[in-house]
């Protein structure tokens, strides 16, 4: 998982409303994002892994993901919101050669109410999953639950989210069709800014850098895309430049980001 840009997206969980996490309702400390701080190019081992194109009112307009210096996954914004928050995104997969819609619904302040994915290789586009999220604006996570279902309306799974702190660090737990756990995440967040709020179709689940993620499996064993960050430079608006992951098979790398800023 890519950290800061990697959508993932996945991504974010459930629980049921704990007196831990109704005792979690105070937002985070506003964070500045005067000037803001557009990525530009994302590095991997000095090897390009991640570009964003945004327009003149700093809205993105589409991000390119490479692997091994080869175009993988190409996003075009199609829609977006007067706020630039994504409506509508195209998938292009240039090494399976597939393409894919993401259509978001939103509520009156924006937050995503359900996102339908299309396959759009055949002669007509098909619906292979719908998700539902429940919102609470109230908690720094504002994510509570996601449902997601095949595109014949089928439960796949459960997501759920319990708030850890105000920076917005949280653990999720899924759960398949049969309420049988399938795997634990806990992310941990800090203080800071982090710049994927501009790119992502949740920016409110990215106002602070993720700055540890740990993947339990079903089996218990931690995953190895598990890892912790460090070493992380910031420049002179609080944005990361810079930063160490290492993993939890050993791995370790190191990622940089060219800015231009607002």
């Amino acid at each position: 998982m890519r950290n800061l840009f990697f959508i993932a997206v996945l991504l974010c969980a459930a629980v049921s409303i704990s007196s831990a996490q109704t005792a979690v309702v105070e937002r985070p400390n506003p964070v500045p994002t005067k000037p803001i701080c557009l990525v530009q190019k994302g590095y991997e081992n000095d090897q390009l892994f991640y570009t964003t194109r945004f327009n003149a009112a700093g809205h993105i307009q589409e991000s390119k993901e490479y692997k091994n210096g080869q175009l993988k996954t190409h996003r075009i914004i199609v829609r977006a919101d007067a706020e630039g928050r994504i409506l509508e995104a195209r998938l292009v997969d240039s090494i399976e050669k597939k393409v894919f819609v993401n259509k978001f619904s939103r509520d009156a302040k924006g937050y995503v109410q359900t996102v339908e994915r299309f396959d759009m290789n055949g002669a007509t586009p098909v619906l292979v999953e719908r998700s539902v999220y429940e919102n609470n604006p109230a908690s720094p996570c504002v994510i509570t639950k996601i449902t997601r279902y095949d595109g014949s309306g089928n439960l796949k799974e459960v997501v759920s989210i319990e708030c850890l702190d105000a920076n917005g660090s949280s653990k999720s737990v899924t759960t398949d069709k049969a309420g049988k756990v399938t795997k634990t995440e806990v992310w941990k967040r800090d203080d800071k800014i982090s710049g994927r709020q501009f790119v992502d179709a949740f920016p409110y689940q990215w106002i602070h850098n993720r700055i540890e993620f740990t993947l339990t499996n079903a089996d218990g064993a931690v995953d190895p895309s598990s890892n912790k960050d460090e070493s992380r430079v910031l420049n002179a608006q609080g944005y990361t430049t810079s930063l160490t992951t290492r993993y939890a098979d050993g791995r370790v790398s190191n990622f940089r980001y060219e800015y231009v800023c607002q």
